[in-house]
């Protein structure tokens, strides 16, 4: 009895951690995405930044 009550909850649990690891890696790879949008966005601003302090020097 204790193992057939067992099994489906272990399945399960196996089941939710897997999602669990795919839900994160869904998640750094959007956060990695809008990082690189949000970085395409300011590298102008860094690059004119650096070429002003090139002039300066």
């Amino acid at each position: 009895m204790l193992k057939e009550a067992t099994l489906p909850a272990y399945k399960f649990c196996v089941q939710a951690s897997c999602t669990q690891m795919i839900l994160n890696i869904h998640l750094i790879l959007v956060l990695q995405r809008t990082g690189l949008l949000l970085g395409k966005k300011q590298s102008p601003q860094n690059k004119s930044s650096t070429i002003r302090q090139d002039k300066k020097v």
